[in-house]
């Protein structure tokens, strides 16, 4: 009875202890936190718990939200050269044939603005088009995980890359951990 007892106690305390939180972000990029999961309509990141408390302090919560909002103010405009770099679609289906460049390579970044991995990669990617004459890249914002053009192409995560050779064949396609399709965009002598 008392080993029953203890592995109910150590079973509670350890739940209770090791609480999720959760990171939620609505529509307009607006992020909140919650112990509880996030409502229908936002997309959620699970925060790593140690503890009563996650492993991020209030005052990094506060920069997170700062940062969210500053968000809103940053213009969305790629770095251009000539038609190099495009931004094709805000969250609404779209043909990805009718954006391909042939004779170059033609890669499709699917990203969002509140995606910190997509914050990181895409400078890089639009420096790398910019610098390579046979790269060209198209850019699909998803906005969200029930906009249309993710259904359309089925977007597992985000950043997720396609990318197409000069006569519109599919070479590669993936997340950026998943795929040999981040290297060769960075770097297209890769692709043989």
């Amino acid at each position: 009875m008392k080993l029953i007892i203890s592995l109910i106690f150590i079973l509670f305390f350890s739940h209770a202890a090791w609480a999720e939180m959760y990171k939620c972000i609505d529509a307009n990029g607006k992020a909140s936190y919650s112990n509880l999961p996030c409502p229908e309509g936002t997309n959620s990141e699970q925060l790593k718990s140690f503890g009563k408390f996650t492993n991020q302090s209030d005052e990094s919560y506060d920069q997170d939200l700062e940062y969210q909002e500053n968000i809103e103010a940053i213009e969305v405009t790629p770095k251009q050269n000539s038609q190099s770099v495009l931004h094709i679609s805000n969250g609404e289906r779209v043909y990805l044939q009718d954006h391909m460049e042939y004779g170059k390579y033609t890669a499709f970044f699917f990203y969002a603005p509140w995606c910190p991995y997509c914050r990181k990669a895409r400078p890089l990617i639009q420096d790398s088009a910019n610098a390579h004459d046979n790269l060209v890249l198209r850019e699909i914002n998803i906005v969200d995980w029930k906009s249309p053009v993710k259904d359309q192409y089925q977007i597992p995560a985000i950043p997720y890359f396609k990318l197409y050779d000069q006569k519109g064949n599919l070479i590669s396609e993936g997340t950026q951990s998943s795929s040999k399709v981040y290297n060769y965009i960075l770097d297209p002598n890769l692709i043989k």
